[in-house]
């Protein structure tokens, strides 16, 4: 007659004051009976001696062959926090507007949360999230409270490509011009059309030279879809005159 219930031993375990269980990195399960049968966690059976690192709430139960068994809860917090952001975005690719980044850690709990922007300091999240509002790169790194950590990459553009022009104010000219287009370290540049009186005659990424009379529309389009255009007005001909 067997009637005793194995030893269950839980290496690293955490309990909370009320000695309910608290959260971990991970725990060593080993159970002793001279006749053992088998070791469960959420009714999968595991081998003695396993260390067990996957995240949640999780029940072990040890067997003899008897029937015997004992129980015991424990919990795994391997996850570093979740961050999201709205609109949704990806990783290392220029997204084109405005996003708001949150951080939840729905097990030990979120720690810290900070948003770098490339060349500047850290800036701490307020409740778990932070707006990005203007161009840049951004690092993103969130920690719960057993230091399990993850960091995403947001790159945001919302600066529409600069067209510049030399010899040109903005008023009429008798000059020849130069326009141009750049989007320096944003998305960078996708098109870059001239068109005169509705006319096109360029379409292309380098600059472009106005040397002739008329009405220029310049347009410039960077590769989030952010669009800039100005007009340059050039007047070459002498005024006429008539006698009568």
């Amino acid at each position: 007659i067997d009637k005793n219930s194995p030893t269950l031993t839980i290496t690293n375990k955490a309990r909370k004051p009320d000695g309910t269980p608290d959260w971990t990195k991970e725990v060593t399960i080993t159970a002793s009976d001279a006749n053992l049968y088998k070791i469960t966690v959420d009714k999968e059976d595991i081998s003695n001696g396993t260390t067990y690192k996957t995240t949640g709430q999780h029940t072990v139960t040890a067997t003899d062959k008897a029937g015997n068994e004992v129980t015991e809860a424990f919990w795994i917090d391997a996850s570093g926090p979740d961050i999201t952001t709205t609109p949704g975005v990806t990783d290392r690719t220029w997204a084109g507007s405005s996003v708001t980044v949150r951080a939840e850690d729905a097990h030990s709990g979120l720690n810290t949360f900070t948003v770098t922007k490339e060349g500047g300091q850290p800036k701490a999240g307020s409740n778990g999230t932070y707006p990005i509002n203007e161009t840049g790169k951004y690092t993103v790194t969130a920690k719960d409270k057993l230091g399990n950590t993850s960091t995403r990459e947001i790159w945001i553009d919302v600066t529409p490509t600069a067209i510049t022009t030399t010899n040109y104010n903005g008023d009429w000219t008798n000059k020849d011009v130069t326009v141009s287009a750049s989007d320096g370290q944003q998305s960078g540049l996708d098109t870059f059309t001239v068109t005169k009186e509705g006319e096109q005659l360029y379409s292309g990424t380098a600059s472009y030279p106005l040397n002739a009379t008329g009405i220029y529309t310049v347009t410039a389009t960077d590769k989030v879809g952010k669009t800039r255009t100005t007009t340059v007005k050039i007047d070459k001909d002498d005024p006429t005159s008539s006698w009568a």
